[in-house]
């Protein structure tokens, strides 16, 4: 009886370490196929050119350029649309994994485990919600992303809830077919899923009481001021403190004269 209570344990014991192997084999292929495909995006399509800092010109009284300013790049859209036509933009952040293409379905559950190519991918693709229209016409122009364990898509957006990350993240850079946009970071908060902002046009009221109150209550203080007649780029990702909470970075955004 006892031998056979031991082999009955190690048979167990057997089959909870080969399903603990397969579940950690599964995670590190999906995760190197994330790596992979977008790695892969990012040499193919987009040319980009490091930031260089500020330098004070051989005129003492010359201006000093007051922030670094944002790397250029070139991204290939006709190219990136032969792989996939809804294709809408390229977002970018320096020195993290934020550089990836963005698209636009006819729903918001299309791209959640859909890679750019159109094949099964845990991470999916970045996707802007199907309400929105163009940049620049609605109020809120929003973007989604899982949160990666391991930081890729929007996993690193969780990191502005420390201002000193925010100090060395201050802008990011949305590219699309029609022009260049340098996004700055206004504000970032834990939000209901529910919550107005992820409503493209908002009532004017409610949304500028929300907006107040996004600032005073931001995981970073970033000291810029809103308008009435500014427009923002949502960042949004998953929160772990409930399923239906959001982390949120809203950023106002302007067009790049080249």
């Amino acid at each position: 009886m006892r031998k056979k209570l031991m082999i009955a344990i190690m048979a167990v014991l057997i089959l909870v370490f080969g399903f603990s192997a397969y579940n950690v084999g599964k995670i590190l292929w999906d995760n190197y196929q994330v790596k992979k495909t977008y790695e892969s995006l990012q040499t193919q399509y987009v040319t980009i050119l490091p930031t260089q800092a500020p330098t004070k010109g051989e005129d003492p009284s010359a201006p000093v350029t007051p922030e670094v300013q944002p790397p250029k790049m070139a991204v290939d859209f006709e190219a990136l649309r032969q792989v996939n036509k809804e294709v809408v933009g390229w977002l970018y952040c320096e020195d993290t994994y934020i550089h990836y293409p963005v698209v636009q379905g006819r729903d918001n559950v299309k791209y959640v485990r859909t890679g750019f190519n159109g094949s099964w991918l845990i991470s999916g693709t970045l996707f802007v919600d199907f309400r929105n229209g163009k940049l620049g016409q609605d109020k809120n122009y929003i973007i989604y992303g899982h949160n990666m364990k391991t930081d890729r898509m929007f996993g690193s957006l969780l990191k502005y809830k420390e201002q000193d990350y925010y100090e060395k993240h201050k802008t990011l850079l949305y590219l699309t077919p029609e022009g260049d946009y340098l996004l700055e970071a206004v504000a970032g908060r834990i939000v209901d899923e529910e919550e107005i902002l992820y409503t493209p046009n908002p009532n004017p009221v409610a949304y500028e009481a929300f907006l107040e109150s996004m600032l005073r209550n931001s995981t970073f203080d970033s000291g810029i001021s809103i308008t009435e007649e500014d427009k923002f780029i949502v960042l949004s990702t998953c929160s772990q403190e409930k399923v239906t909470t959001r982390y949120v970075l809203i950023c106002k955004y302007t067009k790049i004269e080249n």
